[in-house]
């Protein structure tokens, strides 16, 4: 049987020697938010956990609890606040949840650290709970951490032909990928039980798509919470999706990690 590699599921003493053995942690940051009719409000909880279990298997890593809650869902990223199921922090309560929990693991002898954060919005106020959290660790020049935010290119853009491939030449872009095309598919190929695939469809962009209005409007977002081509998922294509990011992952983790 392959040990694991799941920090809630290993003991106390395998953590310490995992620390000791300066193996890499990998620890998510994701959001409960929605994600249309036919995919799990988990999905930015499910899909990072998921590669970063495939990208650790790789380089002998562990993988720290998911802190599931995010900053709050935008109109133009997420579909805004009017889904039911979408629940979101404010940025402050994001920047101390994760300079918390990094603090206790650089506490804890963690030194080669992988933040995957997956939700758009969390990027500014992960990037600064993270660093307040090394900024006051004292051991910065022993201590490395690489943030990844939400990896949509990585891996993906790398290789020619596979964003035309998978997503088509009228492709608008990685911000229309809401529910849509990408997650519908990596959904497909990692949680298959978790689709509702009789319920896929495809959306529209949200309008307003280039800038925000508080309070936010609630017809600025499509009814059904898909944002593109959700109807142009396979399982096939999220499986080439994965292997794409994991792929890409564990090739910053050699660069910067030498792993």
């Amino acid at each position: 049987m392959q040990p694991t590699i799941l920090w809630m599921e290993m003991t106390w003493p395998e953590l310490k020697q995992a620390a000791a053995d300066r193996r890499i942690l990998f620890f998510v940051v994701g959001s409960v938010e929605q994600h249309g009719p036919h995919l799990p409000t988990g999905v930015d909880a499910f899909l990072p956990m998921a590669i970063a279990e495939r990208a650790a298997r790789r380089v002998n890593g562990v993988v720290a609890p998911c802190a599931s809650y995010g900053y709050k869902s935008l109109l133009r990223a997420g579909g805004g606040p009017h889904f039911p199921g979408s629940i979101g922090l404010r940025g402050a309560t994001v920047i101390a949840m994760v300079a918390d929990i990094m603090s206790q693991l650089i506490q804890q002898g963690w030194r080669r650290i992988v933040v995957l954060d997956w939700h758009l919005e969390n990027v500014p106020f992960v990037f600064e709970g993270v660093d307040e959290a090394v900024r006051g660790s004292g051991c910065a020049e022993e201590l490395k951490v690489v943030k990844i935010d939400n990896p949509n290119g990585l891996g993906v853009s790398t290789q020619p032909g596979l964003m035309a491939d998978l997503f088509g030449e009228d492709f608008p872009g990685w911000a229309v990928e809401h529910a849509s095309i990408w997650e519908t598919s990596a959904m497909l190929a990692a949680f298959p039980e978790l689709v509702r695939e009789d319920r896929i469809e495809d959306g529209t962009p949200p309008q307003p798509f280039d800038y925000d209005v508080l309070p936010s409007p609630k017809d600025g977002a499509p009814a059904s919470g898909i944002f593109w081509k959700a109807t142009r998922a396979s399982r096939e294509k999220g499986e080439r999706i994965l292997s794409a990011v994991v792929d890409g992952i564990v090739a910053v983790i050699e660069k910067e990690f030498g792993a």
